[in-house]
């Protein structure tokens, strides 16, 4: 995992409920939004106005959303070497992940076909679903994607800055759970992970 966690996104023995692999634990300062500080305006504005939300079937999810509380978010990283200087402290970078994300998201939609599904599954990870094809295409696909997002983001090396993309491959049988399927994608993307990052790896048939 790559990404920071919060505590509710903390398994058991401190690990990843995705991948539920060990957790490192950081500490280091940090510039926060003060997100938090709107939560009660946010309420009152949805509560006074109910047609502030649109579509307006999408309320209740909102409204849900904002009781459940808002947290802060973390603008900076006291330890990063590379990103964007925060503008009241030289001693914090504001990290370009969000541009880096950008930059997968669009690569994944310039190597896919136009009824294929793309979408962000968490943190820095992102899930194709491919209707109409078997594993040897998907495996074609999942190679050109992963060939796509490093000509994206290969002019982030003159910040030194690496970015590779590890790709799992299953294939859906007839009658398995979604869940089943992403757990057989999941365990092909750490395996592509443990050997070596940036390529394709496909899940076991069964």
């Amino acid at each position: 995992c790559a990404d920071f966690k919060t505590e509710q996104e903390i398994g058991p023995g401190n690990t990843c409920l995705i991948h539920l692999i060990p957790l490192d634990r950081e500490s280091e300062e940090n510039w926060f939004f003060r997100l938090s500080a709107f939560q009660e305006p946010l309420e009152r504005l949805f509560d006074s106005q109910p047609d502030f939300v649109q579509p307006r079937q999408r309320f209740n999810e909102a409204r849900a959303f904002i009781s459940g509380g808002l947290q802060d978010v973390s603008l900076s990283r006291g330890k990063l070497t590379w990103g964007v200087p925060v503008p009241w402290d030289d001693g914090h970078g504001h990290p370009i992940g969000d541009l880096v994300l950008r930059r997968v998201a669009a690569a994944l939609q310039a190597h896919s076909r136009p009824y294929d599904r793309a979408c962000r599954y968490g943190g820095d990870e992102f899930v194709v679903l491919l209707p109409l094809a078997d594993a040897e295409d998907a495996a074609l696909a999942a190679e050109r994607i992963r060939s796509g997002i490093a000509s994206s983001v290969g002019d982030l090396a003159d910040l030194g800055i690496s970015i590779a993309a590890s790709v799992g491959v299953a294939q859906w049988s007839p009658g398995q759970p979604p869940s089943a399927l992403l757990q057989a994608a999941d365990a092909a993307l750490l395996e592509a992970k443990r050997s070596g990052r940036d390529n394709v790896r496909r899940a076991e048939p069964g």
